[in-house]
């Protein structure tokens, strides 16, 4: 493998990985580009695949990884790739035009410990000292406890679980909204929050959960507020819907 001194990319792609953080239904990996055993992950959490004419392809998020049948106890972790190639197409639909989602990093205090898990369907979990399971609620936050995603633990389940790990990758409300479209999903009685964590997820019809990104948007979905269920995780996890404000 060519190695050069360049910079990794941005966060901004880490933030797209995160916002995809877990599977996505087997109907839509079909069309997918399989993992060839060539894959890289760099210190910001990008994974890029090796392609057959010399390229490294990032893989814009977990759900295509998983998509992909990618081993993700078998990354080769590197500092730099060369040359990079086109990214590999998504299997998750492109959310409706509006405008783009902010985010903010906050300081976490948790760490790896060496008991963390991932589940089939791609949650990741911490186990502490007590023996319940903290759900890591973006791969960003898991790359902020210096989780190491080549020794995950690969469970079909797991125990007493206990409040999710707060997130280190905040959506920053829309500080006006004046101008809206339409809402990309309505309120269909499948929305739940994962305290402590803020943000409402709603799960599909496919069966995959999505962020709501700031009131107004579940405002206008018909969120009902009073009547949200508190779970311990969400998974999978698909891109968040787009938020209504477009001005």
């Amino acid at each position: 493998m060519t190695r050069d001194k360049r910079t990794p990319l941005a966060i901004a792609a880490l933030a797209v990985l995160a916002a995809a953080f877990l599977a996505v239904p087997s109907a839509l990996a079909a069309s997918v580009t399989p993992a060839n055993g060539h894959d890289f992950i760099l210190p910001n959490g990008n994974v890029y695949q090796l392609g057959p004419l010399g390229q490294f392809h990032l893989i814009p998020d977990v759900a295509t990884a998983n998509a992909m049948k990618l081993n993700w106890n078998t990354l080769s972790a590197t500092s730099s790739i060369s040359p990079i190639g086109a990214p590999l197409a998504s299997v998750l639909p492109a959310p409706a035009t509006s405008l783009p989602l902010a985010v903010k990093n906050v300081p976490i205090t948790a760490k790896a410990n060496g008991a963390d898990y991932v589940l089939p369907n791609g949650a990741v979990f911490q186990k502490d000292a007590n023996g319940y399971f903290h759900w890591i609620p973006n791969v960003f936050t898991a790359n902020q406890m210096n989780i190491n995603w080549k020794t995950l633990i690969q469970v079909n389940s797991v125990g007493l679980v206990g409040p999710a790990m707060p997130t280190a990758l905040l959506h920053v409300q829309p500080a006006a909204c004046s101008k809206r479209v339409a809402p990309a999903a309505m309120a269909n009685g499948k929305d739940v929050i994962v305290p402590p964590n803020p943000g409402v997820y709603q799960q599909d019809a496919n069966g995959v959960y999505h962020l709501i990104p700031d009131r107004a948007t579940a405002d206008a979905m018909g969120i009902k507020w009073s009547q949200l269920k508190k779970v311990g995780y969400v998974a999978p996890l698909g891109k968040p819907y787009p938020t209504v404000c477009a001005g």
